[in-house]
């Protein structure tokens, strides 16, 4: 509200503040939900939200075998559709260089791609419910001002870093 005010003169009146938004979830057992994707047993790494190339998910793959290597039981989720002005650019083209680049390093049978738009109430109860503390929501945009506030709000261990 200071920026708009200070910056562009615009009135007090005129400014409302509409937070993003942080859905309040209870703290559950994670381990009963991993059943469900088949990751009983793992340590969860989760990237989630529309696919594009900005948001570096190629760094991951790349560093997946050296995090398999020592922590053999992680698994690396990504979860969400490909955004649609990529998808209408170049189609599927960035998941599937994914997929290729982490069978080329032998580590796609420790990736699941879950191909869908999830809402926000989904994500916060994927976020709440299915992944525990001890795993790791891993956002790799090149800028910080990039990444969603949600994860760190469910009380999730959140890495931007590139």
């Amino acid at each position: 509200q200071e920026f708009l005010r200070d910056v562009y003169q615009a009135p007090s009146a005129k400014i409302d503040l509409i937070p993003h938004g942080i859905p309040d979830m209870p703290f559950a057992d994670p381990n009963y939900f991993k059943d469900e994707f088949g990751v009983a047993g793992k340590q969860v790494l989760l990237t989630f939200g529309l696919l594009s190339p900005d948001k570096g998910i190629e760094h991951v793959v790349d560093a997946l075998p050296a995090i398999l290597e020592a922590y053999p039981d992680t698994v690396y989720i990504v979860l969400g559709a490909t955004h649609p002005h990529v998808l209408e650019q170049s189609g599927e083209s960035y998941r599937l260089m994914l997929e290729a680049r982490a069978q080329r390093l032998g580590v796609d049978a420790s990736m699941i791609f879950h191909n869908r738009f999830v809402s926000q109430a989904e994500l916060a109860e994927f976020l709440g419910f299915r992944i525990g503390l001890d795993e790791l929501a891993v956002l790799v945009h090149p800028h910080a001002a990039d990444v969603d506030g949600i994860g760190i709000g469910l009380g999730r261990v959140v890495d931007n870093r590139t």
